[in-house]
This record gives structure tokens, sequence and C-alpha cells, in this order.
């Protein structure tokens, strides 16, 4: 069975059988093993997307119809009304709608330009830096009830400086989730405070030519002023995904990762392949451990580490790697496995990517693993672009430079058939 969904419809009793009769959202329907739901290309949609599951080999298959852009959900809150606006200090100005939940992170004119959270009130002093006074309030699961107080440093009344002012909500804590059984096609999933696609332990989820911007920002640790958010998070273990040809830009931390804090399910056989990645500011492909198994980074398109979304105006590196001591702004980075596989498994192959080292990356693979581990990764085949002495990677503690290649090769023993285009300064 075959639903259509148009989120601008407004008629009750729709049966979302054809096109002509669409439903206004999934809330309310029971999916079968193997039913398609296509929503209308052009419209957005305002709530996360809390998948229903397919079963092996019948897969829920979640996507668009129709012409135009791909459907958008965004969870985030238009506050580009004047009047939403009132000057409570010289050039400080208080958001006076509802706050839904914790705010993460302000987009403005949908991404040419965003605003820079500062700690407390004395620190705004430049245009678009914002602060709020229920920061932390979700990962310490205090109350929030719809009060808090967003103040924004502007020269004059923000809407009449940005034509769309977008204010990034906590929310559930992800835009789209899925437990088992579920392809997610031609979906752009944008402005979330977290995660944009997460879940724990998922089985066979394939998210196929979507789209992932302006993600993350949430508070993690008010003390030390870290914040997360991550595009597509599996956690806890994940067996038998899929993330194929999407475009990941403007990325608080990582495109895509596997992490936990459990060893009982460890990630197995995922595959990230023939996406883009722009401008995450931790990583384009963060391994963490505790371990995973048979996982493949292959065929991507890495450009642009950071940018002005993720480092939020501070300086490299942000507080978050000063904590863990690990850095942002790289393409790949690999860190904290608690537990050993057995001796001819391996963890994760790293192959046939593009790397493209601009000013604002660190490196294209950095690691905190030790020598020995490296027997439980294949790095090769790939290509990398940079200039002369840039930082090229970083592992079991040496950093080399672009010069440094074929050293680089003779002692990590990796990369050994990959291509290192050096550019002239």
């Amino acid at each position: 069975m075959t639903y259509y969904v148009d989120a601008g419809c407004k008629i009750a009793g729709n049966d979302g059988l054809t096109q002509e009769n669409p439903l206004h959202s999934i809330d309310k329907i029971k999916l079968n093993a193997g039913d398609t739901v296509l929503f209308k290309r052009g419209t957005v949609i305002r709530t996360p997307l809390f998948l229903q599951s397919g079963e092996s080999g019948k897969p829920i298959t979640y996507g668009a119809y129709g012409e135009g852009a791909n459907p958008v959900v965004n969870t985030s809150v238009q506050a580009c009304d004047s009047e939403q606006w009132q000057e409570e200090y010289p050039n400080i100005w208080r958001f006076t709608g509802e706050l839904p939940s914790e705010i993460c992170n302000i987009v403005f004119d949908d991404g040419i330009c965003f605003g820079n959270l500062r700690w407390e009130m004395e620190s705004l002093k430049k245009q678009g830096e914002w602060t709020c006074d229920t920061l932390g309030y979700s990962m310490r699961k205090l109350p929030h009830n719809g009060n808090g107080t967003v103040y924004l440093f502007s020269k004059e009344n923000p809407a009449k400086i940005y034509n769309s002012i977008e204010l990034v909500f906590w929310g559930k804590m992800k835009i789209v989730t899925a437990q088992h059984d579920v392809i997610i096609e031609n979906i752009t999933f944008e402005k979330g405070g977290v995660h944009g696609f997460a879940a724990t332990n998922p089985e066979r989820i394939h998210i196929i030519n979507c789209r992932f911007r302006c993600i993350g920002g949430g508070i993690f640790d008010l003390e030390n002023k870290i914040r997360l958010g991550n595009a597509v998070e599996f956690w806890n273990g994940a067996r038998d995904c899929l993330v194929e040809r999407c475009i990941f830009e403007d990325i608080y931390d990582s495109g895509v990762t596997h992490q936990g804090n459990s060893c009982e399910h460890i990630p197995k056989r995922i595959i990230f392949r023939q996406n883009t990645f722009i401008r995450c500011g931790l990583a384009a492909y963060e391994w963490r451990g505790p371990v995973s198994k048979d996982v493949v980074f292959e065929k991507n398109r890495c450009m642009e580490a950071g940018g002005a979304f993720t480092l939020q105006g501070e300086g490299n590196p942000r507080r978050t790697e000063k904590i863990e001591n690990i850095s942002a702004c790289v393409f790949v980075l690999i860190w904290y496995k608690e537990e050993d596989l057995a001796e001819n498994a391996v963890y994760c192959t790293i192959r046939n990517n593009q790397f493209y080292l601009g000013s604002g990356s660190n490196a294209a693979i950095w690691s905190t693993l030790k020598k020995k581990d490296y027997r439980h990764f294949i790095i090769d085949h790939n290509e990398y672009y940079q200039q002369p002495a840039q930082a090229m990677t970083h592992i079991d503690d040496r950093t080399y430079v672009a010069e440094e290649y074929r050293r680089y090769q003779e002692e990590t023993k990796l990369d050994k058939s990959s291509n290192f285009i050096v550019l002239n300064e």
C-alpha cells in the first residue's frame, strides 16, 4: 500500500491513497511491512518523524512524490516578525514568543549566517550573539514548560536586519528516528537542535539521497560549556545499515557516527558510501568505541571542515575538544576504544574517499588509538588534496604534514596505494 502525505493539506477524512486525497500527517495511520509513505515535494513538515518499522525483507519506505524540492522536515520556530522582539537594553533584544523547549541555535536567512551562543548576558557584544536563561535544562532534565527568555544582540530590531530568523530547539532530541527495516530517501532534514537521525541499536536502516543541514548545538555540559549534535548517529550498536548519496552541511559535531556506552551490542556491517560532507565541526565520520566490526566508509567526498555554524565564533580547538583531548575540524576521527576484538577482526575500512583539506581543516584523519590497533583498520586508496605544510594525518601521537606522506606510509603502513596531491601555496 502507498500513502501520500501533504503537510499543507487541511482536509480531514482523506484516506491518503491517492495524490488527490493526501493525508495531513502519518500520525494516525497503521502501516504494514512493505508499505510506502510519500511526502509531497515542496512542503515543510514541522514535527519530528517517528517512523514505523517493517520486517526483514519487507521494509517500509518513506520518500517523496510530486515536483519541486524534496520535502523538508524542519522543527525550528520562525521569529521574523518585528513584534516578536523587544529592546530590553541598548542593542539587546528579547524574544517575546513562547519557547517550546530549550533553544540550541539561531539560523539567519536560511543559513547565510548564524547566531553565536554566549554564556552570559554580559558577553553579548556583537551582531548575532545570543544567550538564554534556560541553557542546559534539557540534558539536566529540568522542567522547561515553555519558559525561558532569549536575548539577542542586534543594532536594530532583528526582524528588520534578517529576512528570516529560525530558532532551533532541543525538542525530541532528534528530527527523525526508526528502529528496523526502514528506507528513508529523498527527504531534507534541517534545523534540529541535537541530532538529525538517531536510534539505539537499529537494524537494516537505509538512508539514501537525503540532505542534513544546520543540525546540532544543544548544551551537553553546562559547567564545561560543551555542546553536541550529529547528523546521523547510531547509538549502542547498529547492524546492516546504509547511508548513501546524502549531503551533510553545517553539522555541529559529526556527519555520521556510531558510538555508545555499552559493549553489549557493537556496530556491525554499516556502510557510509558516496556521501558529501561540507562544514562538519568535529568530523565527517566519527569512529568511536567501544568497538565496531566491518564498518565501511567509502567513496565519500569531504570538504570544508569546521565553518561558522560549528565554531560559533570560537577558536579551534573548541571547548569540547579541550575536554576530550581530540581534534575538531577533521574528516575522520578515530578514538575511544574500550575493548579488543578477535585478532583478525576488521573494525573499519576507509577507502576510495576524497579529502579536500582547506584552511579550516586540522587533518584528514585524526586517531588517538595506538599502533597495535592499526591492524584492525584498512585505510587505503584515498585521495588527499592539501598544501605542503598542512597537517594531513595525526596517528600514534604524531602529526604528518602533506610533504611527509611517504614517511606516513612507511611508518604506519596505511594508505599504501593512496594518492597525495600536494598543491602549490
